[in-house]
Order: C-alpha cells, then sequence, then structure tokens
C-alpha cells in the first residue's frame, strides 16, 4: 500500500479542537516562566499562556485559580484593556498577580517569593473553606 504526500496535506484540522497559537515570551516572561514551571514554587503547576473564558493568561494555576501577568512590553491596545481584563480575570475567581517586566529584571528572587506566600494563602484561604464547610 503506497501513501500519497498529497493525502497527508488534505487532512483539515478544526480550529475548535486546536489551542490557540503560542505567542513568543518576552524577555521577562521566559526569566519567570524559568523559575516558576516544573512545579519549582510550592509545588504549584503553572500553564503557560493558559486560555480562561476567553483570555489568554501569560500564567495560570488550575488548581489555585491563580493567574500571573507580566505586565508591559504589550502592544498599547492590550495595555488599554488592561484594567477590564482585571475585572474579567477577577469576575471568574481567579487571583491575579501582576509584575512589571523592571521588578522580574531587578528582583526576580522576591517576585518568585511573592508568588510562593501568595499560593501559600490560597491554600489556607481553602483549606479553612473546606473546614467550615464540613
Amino acid at each position: 500500500m503506497t501513501h500519497s504526500p498529497k493525502a497527508a496535506t488534505e487532512l483539515e484540522v478544526d480550529p475548535k479542537d486546536s489551542a490557540p497559537p503560542k505567542r513568543r515570551m518576552t524577555r521577562a516572561e521566559g526569566l519567570l516562566w524559568v523559575e516558576i514551571r516544573n512545579c519549582q514554587v510550592e509545588d504549584c503547576k503553572f500553564r503557560r499562556q493558559y486560555e480562561v473564558e476567553s483570555l489568554v493568561l501569560d500564567f495560570y494555576c488550575p488548581n489555585l485559580k491563580l493567574a500571573i501577568e507580566v505586565d508591559g512590553g504589550k502592544p498599547t491596545s492590550v495595555k488599554s484593556d488592561s484594567a477590564n481584563r482585571q475585572v474579567a480575570v477577577e469576575a471568574a475567581g481567579i487571583t491575579l498577580l501582576k509584575f512589571s517586566p523592571q521588578a522580574i529584571y531587578e528582583g526576580l528572587p522576591q517576585v518568585v517569593e511573592s508568588i510562593g506566600q501568595t499560593i501559600q494563602q490560597l491554600r489556607t484561604k481553602r483549606s479553612a473553606a473546606v473546614s467550615q464547610s464540613s
């Protein structure tokens, strides 16, 4: 049986079945990603450029509903929607942390520490809520 190269190119991908293409990370996002990926902070799994309710978040932990955004370095139209974006994210019950590229360049260990503290706070809140409902 022979396979035609044409047959392979005729396959169509349903856009609803595929994830949106990931854009290249900024330098600041890349530096932060190296520190938070693979459960390195408080054993918390983050996903990169994760879509939640039609918003693409820089980094997101579904278990804790924690989003991390690196502000700046984005097109002006994106910056102008920043306040609306924050309202939409928080309305979805997601905790949003924002860091400037400058904060990441000048104090990456402090940024990672802040993320770790937020993770601990969210876990404490969650276990307190579970304890009260039991």
